[in-house]
Order: structure tokens, then sequence, then C-alpha cells
């Protein structure tokens, strides 16, 4: 096991790679994008996201944000196989999509393995309030569809 970018990474011979413990959100803190996410709705959203799409197996994201309220299969590059809560923050272990079938995963698993940082970012629905000229806030309104892989990460 070896560690880039402050996750641990496993990979056996021919088997999947996987991030464990990857920081993909932190709740009630100003983000890079200026967004702040209130405890309460992101606890809301990422309890249904467990239910919903962690534990069937169908928690799929993107390779880079796109306009779309829906997650393009052709595109999906990991997998999220576990996540949780640790204080304030969202951690969760992810499996790269690096077969044949999936190039995204493969484009993933290369800059992973050449220690080119891939980030995470949530992409969701929902309306926000003007906290200050920098900051918004996201309203109770908000619905978390999926966590995308990217080159700058919000959190």
């Amino acid at each position: 096991m070896k560690k880039i970018n402050d996750c641990e990474i496993t990979k056996a011979i021919n088997a999947p790679l996987i991030l464990k413990k990857v920081l993909v959100q932190r709740a009630d803190s100003k983000n890079r994008n200026g967004r702040k996410y209130p405890k309460a709705i992101l606890e809301r959203e990422i309890a249904a996201y467990n239910d919903n799409f962690v534990k069937s197996r169908r928690a799929l994201g993107e390779l880079d944000h796109c306009n779309e309220n829906t997650v393009n299969l052709k595109n999906v590059s990991h997998l999220f196989t576990e996540m949780w809560w640790e204080g304030d923050d969202v951690y969760a272990n992810i499996e790269v999509l690096n077969a044949p079938e999936f190039p995204a995963g493969r484009i993933m698993e290369g800059l992973i393995k050449r220690r080119i940082p891939v980030g995470f970012s949530t992409r969701g629905m929902g309306s926000v309030t003007e906290l200050d000229e920098n900051t918004v806030e996201v309203n109770d309104d908000f619905s978390l569809l999926c966590i995308d892989a990217v080159s700058y990460e919000s959190t």
C-alpha cells in the first residue's frame, strides 16, 4: 500500500485501483468555490446517497463535471464503495474503473499513477443564498447528484 495525494492506494495485480479514505466534502466551511454546505443539509444528502447509491454499487462519478443532472455512463471513471463522516468531513473509499470498457477510468488511473493530483467535487442541484460577495450557502432544496473527479477540487 502506498500514499498519493494524502490517500492510501492499494492495487493487486489485475485488481482495480482503490483509493482509501479520500476527503470528498466538508460541512459548515467555505470551500474553494465559495460555497458553504450546512451540516444538516449535507448529512441528509450523504445519508440518502449512501442508501440509494453507495449500498447498491450505483454511486458512480464522471471524470470532470458536466452540465447534466444525471451521470452519463459512457463517461464514468469511479465508483464510491463506502462513505462516512468524521467530524465535519465526509470521507470515501473509491474504486477507479480502469478496465478497457471505461476509458475515463483509465485516464484517471494514469493521472494518479503519475502523481498528478485528482480531486473530487460534488455535483448537485438547488439554490444558494449569498452570504457576502465571496460566499454562498447551499439551501435546503439541495440534492446531491454525484461526486465527480476533477483537476482542482473545491474541498
